[in-house]
Parts: C-alpha cells; sequence; structure tokens
C-alpha cells in the first residue's frame, strides 16, 4: 500500500512539472514547421527546472511523458535527423528559441 503511495506521488510530480514545463511560454516556440530533437528538448527542461529549483525527471521518463501526450502538445513524435543527419527521436510542431527571441531570464 505505501509503495503504491509512493508510485502514485511520484507520478503525479512527473505529471505536473513536465505538464507545467510545457505550458511555461518563452522556453521554445510552437511552430508546425519546427521540429527539435528529444535530446535539445530535454536540454530546455533540464535548464527550466535548474532556474526553476524543482525536481528534474531522467531523460526516458521526460521523452515518454512528452510522446504519450504528444497530441496536447500540438506536436508530433517520430524519428527526426539531428544536426549531424543522424535518425533520433523528437518532434514536429516545436523548435528552440532562435538567439534573437531568448529571454535575457532564461541565460
Amino acid at each position: 500500500k505505501q509503495q503504491e503511495k509512493e508510485q502514485h506521488h511520484r507520478y503525479m510530480l512527473l505529471e505536473d512539472n513536465i505538464t507545467m514545463f510545457f505550458r511555461t511560454e518563452g522556453l521554445y516556440v510552437y511552430d508546425p514547421e519546427g521540429r527539435i530533437t528529444s535530446g535539445e528538448l530535454y536540454a530546455i527542461y533540464k535548464q527550466w527546472c535548474l532556474a526553476e529549483k524543482i525536481p528534474l525527471h531522467p531523460p526516458r521518463e521526460f521523452w515518454l511523458h512528452a510522446r504519450n501526450h504528444a497530441s496536447e502538445y500540438r506536436l508530433v513524435s517520430t524519428y527526426i535527423p539531428d544536426p549531424t543527419g543522424k535518425r533520433c527521436r523528437g518532434f514536429y510542431g516545436i523548435r528552440p528559441l532562435k538567439k534573437e527571441e531568448k529571454s535575457t531570464t532564461l541565460l
């Protein structure tokens, strides 16, 4: 029973944390033509967690949540080429901020 409660509590923290990230503006841009690798998106999430001083979840948990809720965030989870051309997990419908779009508060 206690283990179930702990697992549920961990799930709720994960759900709230990652959902909050996807609802936070100024970290990335929702763009129908955009794309981002899972690693790039996780790096943005990690930076956000550190800045907000909130728990950071492992990359696999983050990716599974993003993939399972992709339609809620208007994303398409698929394989995309990374900057070197290698095929990797990623998303269409979102892109990193360009340098000129970044807020000085996130630096």
